[in-house]
């Protein structure tokens, strides 16, 4: 295999779902060069039966291919996946590929992302990078925007990294319809496992943001909504945003997920970093949180540090949080989590609390470096073993936790955390090799 140039070439995607590819692709590190994909419709017309990509349906591996200064423009309401890898993975798997310099602008679309459009029956996305690529889509229904694909319905996405990109999804239709954007996945099902994964900027003006018209948002560094498990993951730089304009919506905006709603499942040994989060717009319900706008599930051993939340234009069902929203379905445990350094930016009073806005969990064993006169819980209750003004390790040893053991125990509540630096960093950071 050699590297090819696809300039001038209208290219029709390998695959579609009455010819799936099913064989092995191995790119040998070569690179496709200026892949273009465009199409319109204004009569309900169908390409390759709505399946947009290098591959259009995957049953099959990819492997090893670069693809570089893609570019696929669609506007057509019977085009449903785009990715620049496979529009569609059905128990397909795509692993140590590579998409950069590329753009994808769809609209009237809904599954869209930089590997794949959706992957479900236990698809896998391993070992993969997307960078300085932008991905943008607007459509009148649901949108699901992703760095590596747009929803994991069914399948696991492991060791992937998406730097320098920007997401960008938003809805102009119908009250009940929903715009989801995550830097790895814009919608993660309750089938679906995310772990070892990185969203980073560390240059230039790339963001993650949702906007709606009349609809409703859930924006978040690796997923918009999340039914299925996240671990060992992070978000650097990033500028994660979301905005509204109909106060009879809904919003939820995080550092790692804007919703997590699968009470069974958790999130754990994740992190955020130097990420500004805002959310402009008035809605009926929603929340902003560091790490999840809103949490229905067990979070452990999750951190945001030198990081900002900014809040305007909001009325009184918006919760706002150093670490969640809000935190209130019952019956789920939140433990070991902080939020240090940074900066939250809010001018409400009851929804706002420097851990929680609003809080019916088992909410125990934080703490946040910040100590103004406001309360560490916005409206609700928490356990009282969750502090603020916890600026050093000095005043972080003069606590008492709920197990009563200190971080130097083998079972203490902070085994995940390495203590050696302040504040501490989760132990898969400093090792060596990392999980």
């Amino acid at each position: 295999t050699e590297s090819i140039e696809l300039d001038g070439i209208k290219w029709l995607p390998i695959g579609n779902n009455t010819n799936k590819f099913s064989a092995y692709y191995d790119g040998n590190s070569k690179t496709i060069s200026k892949l273009s994909i465009s199409f319109e419709s204004t009569n309900n017309e169908n390409y390759n039966n709505g399946y947009i990509g290098l591959f259009g349906y995957n049953v099959g591996t990819i492997s090893y291919l670069i693809i570089d200064s893609a570019s696929i423009n669609i506007n057509s309401n019977k085009i449903n996946y785009i990715g620049c890898l496979a529009g569609y993975i059905k128990g397909g798997t795509i692993e140590n590929c590579m998409v950069t310099n590329s753009g994808i602008c769809s609209a009237s679309n809904y599954w869209i992302g930089g590997i794949c459009g959706n992957l479900t029956s236990k698809g896998k996305i391993t070992d993969c990078n997307v960078e300085n690529t932008r991905i943008n889509s607007t459509n009148y229904s649901n949108v699901y925007v992703g760095g590596i694909c747009g929803q994991l319905s069914d399948g696991t996405i492991v060791r992937n990294n998406v730097k320098n990109t920007d997401l960008i999804g938003s809805t102009t239709g119908y009250k009940s319809t929903t715009a989801y954007v995550g830097g790895i996945c814009g919608y993660l099902n309750m089938h679906g496992t995310i772990s070892n994964c990185s969203v980073v900027k560390d240059s230039g003006n790339y963001k993650i943001s949702g906007f709606t018209e009349n609809t409703s948002t859930y924006i978040g560094g690796i997923c918009g909504e999340a039914e299925g498990n996240i671990t060992y993951c992070y978000v650097k730089g990033y500028d994660i945003e979301g905005s509204n304009n109909d106060a009879n919506t809904k919003k939820y905006v995080g550092g790692i997920c804007g919703s997590s709603l699968n009470p069974n499942i958790n999130f754990s040994k994740s992190y955020v970093e130097a990420i500004r989060l805002s959310s402009s717009g008035k809605v009926n319900y929603g929340g902003i949180g560091g790490i999840s706008g809103e949490a229905f599930s067990d979070f452990i051993s999750c951190y945001v540090k030198d990081s900002s939340i900014s809040v305007s234009d909001i009325n009184d069902s918006f919760y706002v949080g150093g670490i969640f929203g809000s935190a209130t379905k019952g019956g789920c445990t939140i433990s070991s989590c902080y939020f240090y350094g940074g900066s939250i930016d809010y001018s409400g009073d009851e929804n706002f609390g420097l851990l929680v806005g609003y809080n019916r969990e088992t909410f125990k064993d934080c703490f946040t470096s910040l100590s103004d006169n406001v309360s560490l819980v916005g409206t609700g209750t928490a356990e009282v073993t969750s502090y603020g003004g916890v600026n050093s390790k000095t005043t972080f040893d003069g606590k008492t936790w709920s197990d009563g053991k200190t971080y130097t125990d083998a079972d203490s509540v902070w085994k995940d955390y390495d203590f050696s630096t302040w504040p501490p960093k989760l132990k898969w950071e400093t090792q060596a090799s990392q999980p």
